[in-house]
């Protein structure tokens, strides 16, 4: 600004918000030269006019100060496109845009021109980062061009997206459901927001992974050992095993054998660091953690305490003082720039709480003081948030007040301070060839710790060992534990977003290609990333526009193409409504039939993302569901009230005997396609239907009470084909039954989970004892072996009884007879024997005890495996008799 040369300068001074303007002229008027306050109003009755005299460097000045409130201008395309049903949504992309006031703040913008038309100077109090700028260059003056230009690129990008979006959704899924809103569902919007919905997506992820979590049992060996000095506790090296036999076995070597000796000790100085200077998103992470206060109402005391005074300006990226600022104190430095550092610390060696502390850290013999260290980040337009001014308590201070004031105070003087210094010990010991360690730390010097309440830096002492001392442990347990998934998100806010948005997220989740990306974080990251150049200058804001927006619209447009996967999700979260638009039917796949299961919808062909097929009821999950895996290709064919359909199965994923094309219909009716979707594992996953099945096995169930029989039927002989084995290298086959036998293993957990009514019936499985030599023996037509557990017997004994049941074994590999083995089968809980009939097979490659099953499980296991694997092992039982079939 030029002086004006000894004559009155009238200066208009215009603060970003009402509350601003006020403190601005309530200080400035102050000076004694000033004539006092004066204030009147303007067109808007909440931005008023603070009007006084001000003397600077002799030059008189009348100031006015008034206030906008936030940005004067708005962005929005023209008025021919601005009406939902006026034009395509992604017509949006490249439509025009505008900017404009808005209604509601045309009294400010008369207010503005008024008093700027009396003026010669304008005066911008505002925030210093690109908002501040951009604001300032809506009304006067010459500010950065590119920190505008960088906020009318993300605005203008987050229009055209969040509008196109938005209405794609809010038209195409409102009339079809009935959404659980408290408005007329006919008035809800199903907003899109390109900040919004990655938001969603981090909740709905965290929530997915909580639902899809299956909690397993776990053991863990612990072991203490007591003396004069105290007590050490010794983790296991291993961690947890999810094996309760081999963790069984392990631990009583360790009890026959249970002396330990010290293998190693170790000694080493640890630090602890103080955290990074404070920026926006840790004072909310702080403040909710230590305080339990949700964002906003930091935000909001926050900013309180700033317009105070107390604080710096509390919207900050920045993590990092600046190369060269003085933090020190130190007296030598006298420079006025630095002076606000020492003045800082200097003025809190007085508070109560923690000005002993201050008055240490200005202590150079003390050597407390140390530059901190920065987290990275640097927004360009604020430091790091601290203390401005130092307050005892204000008497019209909340608690939450003071508590932020505390947290930021107490975050500075930490930031500030060297790390906290401790001494660590850590002892391995050996028992039984299993290896144990234990760590105990103690503090040599707490430093920013004594000042940050907020953190603790936990330690034991643990007793003095020395390298090849040997002790008998005090405590040896064997422990459970169970995973846990994870937490959710703790806003409660956030968690009501979930509930609604969830279906959403899902949607655009399964549409897979570029759609996939819009609820991750990877696409606004970058966009920001974008922005921010052009804020500082190596990129133009046009570039950053047409880059964006041809890649937003490719998202938009791949998501429209496959917006039945977004019906479909929101069909099973949302109830369908009478209410139709036309034109849903044709863009969710081709209409089969009408679901047999609730006679009300329409049942459609689709192609999955992965290249399978399905048919399924657009009431799922109420109603029908069919997976076709094994299928390469499939068309409906006819046109009549059920439609056959023309399948080409995968050669490798259905028995020989079969055909890969066949053309049948879904409706029960073909028999062949029955049996192939049973043997593949693919068909109904119903749940209604599922326990249906379920019960006719579970009715069948019989728990003797003289512990003498139990049994369950034999697999229905219709059910699966009769297969013989074809080829014959022994390696093949023992390939085979191993690709099988894993399947089994892996799939023995979920199929006991599913089962909930057979499993009320049955028992608790225990494990069955599978051996590669007998597989080996069956195949090479040797003589007889009889499989016993000598070893085991005792072991086992402790924990289950041991049952020997005689099983006549047949096979039939290319003809040649296999002698009858007999079989040793360990199963059974405590107080209850369990006579059982039942096929052991040992995995040469996985060494050790796997599984234990009864018959009837292990037959259902096996009907299971067969279509979760490209070979089949088909298995068919008597009382006491077994057949194997194997087909490549």
């Amino acid at each position: 600004m030029s002086s004006g040369g000894g004559r009155l300068i009238r200066a208009l001074n215009v603060a970003e918000k009402p509350s601003v303007a006020k403190a601005v002229a309530g200080i400035l008027s102050k000076n004694p030269s000033s004539g006092g306050l004066r204030v009147r109003d303007g067109h808007s009755r909440y931005n008023r006019i603070f009007e006084f005299n001000y003397t600077m460097r002799n030059q008189q000045y009348q100031m006015s100060v008034t206030s906008v409130t936030g940005h004067l201008m708005e962005l929005d395309f023209d008025d021919r496109y601005r009406k939902w049903h006026s034009c395509d949504p992604a017509d949006l992309y490249h439509a025009p845009v505008k900017k404009y006031v808005p209604q509601d703040k045309s009294d400010i913008e008369k207010t503005l021109g008024e008093e700027a038309r009396k003026c010669q100077w304008l005066i911008l109090w505002l925030d210093c980062d690109r908002e501040g700028e951009n604001i300032a260059y809506e009304h006067l003056g010459q500010p950065k061009q590119s920190s505008a230009d960088a906020v009318d690129a993300r605005q203008e990008i987050d229009l055209r997206i969040g509008a196109a979006f938005t209405r794609f959704q809010t038209m195409f899924l409102r009339d079809a459901f009935v959404l659980d809103f408290t408005t007329d569902s006919q008035n809800v919007v199903l907003s899109y927001g390109p900040c919004q919905f990655p938001t969603l997506g981090f909740i709905v992820e965290r929530y997915w992974e909580i639902q899809s979590h299956e909690p397993e049992e776990f053991w863990t060996i612990n072991c203490t050992h007591n003396s004069e000095e105290g007590t050490a506790a010794f983790h296991w090296m291993r961690g947890h095993l999810f094996d309760y036999t081999c963790a069984t076995i392990i631990y009583e070597m360790c009890v026959q054998e249970p002396t330990a000796t010290v293998t190693n000790v170790r000694q080493r100085e640890t630090y602890k660091q103080p955290p990074h200077p404070l920026s926006t998103i840790e004072l909310e992470k702080r403040a909710s953690r230590y305080f339990r206060m949700s964002s906003a109402h930091t935000m909001k005391v926050a900013e309180e305490l700033y317009q105070a005074g107390f604080i710096s300006y509390p919207r900050t990226e920045t993590d990092g003082f600046s190369v060269g600022t003085d933090l020190t104190t130190h007296e030598a430095d006298s420079r006025p720039e630095h002076s606000k550092g020492r003045t800082t610390v200097q003025e809190h060696q007085g508070h109560p709480m923690w000005g002993s502390y201050a008055q240490r850290l200005l202590d150079p013999e003390a050597g407390l003081w140390e530059f901190p260290k920065g987290g990275g980040h640097d927004d360009k337009a604020h430091p790091p948030i601290h203390p401005t001014k130092f307050s005892a308590g204000e008497s019209n201070w909340s608690q939450d007040h003071h508590k932020v004031y505390e947290l930021v105070v107490r975050h500075f003087l930490a930031c500030v301070s060297k790390p906290a210094v401790g001494a660590e010990t850590t002892v391995d010991i050996d028992i039984a060839g299993e290896q144990f360690s234990s760590s105990g730390r103690v503090i040599i010097a707490k430093n920013y710790l004594d000042v940050y309440r907020f953190e603790t830096w936990g330690g034991s002492m643990i007793p003095t060992y020395n390298y090849g001392q040997q002790f008998t442990p005090t405590t040896l347990t064997l422990d459970s534990g169970v995973t846990r998934p994870p937490p959710l998100l703790s806003e409660a806010d956030l968690l009501d977003c979930m509930e609604k948005g969830e279906a959403l997220v899902m949607g655009y989740d399964d549409m897979g290609g570029i759609s996939y990306e819009l609820w991750k974080p990877d696409l606004r990251s970058q966009m920001e990333r974008d922005v921010a150049a052009v804020c500082g200058g190596t990129k133009r804001k046009a570039e950053v526009l047409e880059t964006w927006l041809q890649k937003m619209k490719a998202c938009f447009l791949d998501a429209r193409s496959n917006k039945g996967k977004l019906f479909e999700a929101m069909a099973v979260f949302f109830e369908r409504s009478n209410r139709s638009n036309g034109n849903e039917q044709q863009t969710i796949g081709h209409v089969v039939r009408k679901c047999g299961l609730c006679q009300e919808s329409d049942m459609v062909l689709r192609k999955k993302p992965d290249g399978n097929f399905m048919v399924g009821c657009l009431g799922f999950p109420q109603a029908s569901l069919y997976k076709f895996d094994t299928v390469s290709d499939a068309q409906i064919l006819c046109t009549g009230p059920v439609y056959m359909i023309q399948f080409k199965f995968r050669r490798l994923e259905i028995p020989p005997n079969y055909n890969v094309d066949h053309l049948g219909c879904i409706g029960g009716c073909d028999d062949t396609l029955r049996q192939l979707v049973e043997v593949c594992g693919t068909g109904s996953r119903n749940i209604s239907s599922s326990l249906v099945h379920a019960t006719q096995w579970a009715s069948e169930v019989k728990l003797v009470e003289d512990k003498s029989s139990h049994h369950l039927p034999a697999m229905p002989s219709k059910v699966i084909p009769e297969i013989r084995v074809l080829g014959e290298q022994r390696i093949l086959l023992v390939h085979i039954l191993l690709r099988v036998l894993e399947a089994v293993i892996h799939d023995l957990r979920k199929l006991l989970h599913k089962m909930v009514i057979l499993q009320s019936h049955v028992p608790r499985v225990a494990h069955l004892v599978i051996c590669g030599q007998l597989i080996l023996r069956l195949i090479e037509g040797g003589s007889s072996i009889r499989v016993r557990l000598r070893d085991a017997t005792s072991f086992f004994g402790k924990i289950m009884p041991v049952v020997e049941v005689q099983s006549h074994v047949e096979a039939s590999v290319d003809q040649r007879p296999i002698p009858a083995e007999e079989v040793v089968v360990v199963a059974g809980v405590p107080g209850q024997m369990m006579q059982l009939s039942c096929l052991r097979l040992v995995n040469p490659y996985l060494a050790g005890v796997l599984f234990v099953v009864n018959q009837g499980i292990l037959q259902m296991l096996v009907q299971l495996a067969v279509g979760n694997s490209s070979n089949s092992l088909l298995c068919r039982f008597g009382p006491l008799r077994s057949s194997i079939f194997v087909c490549t």
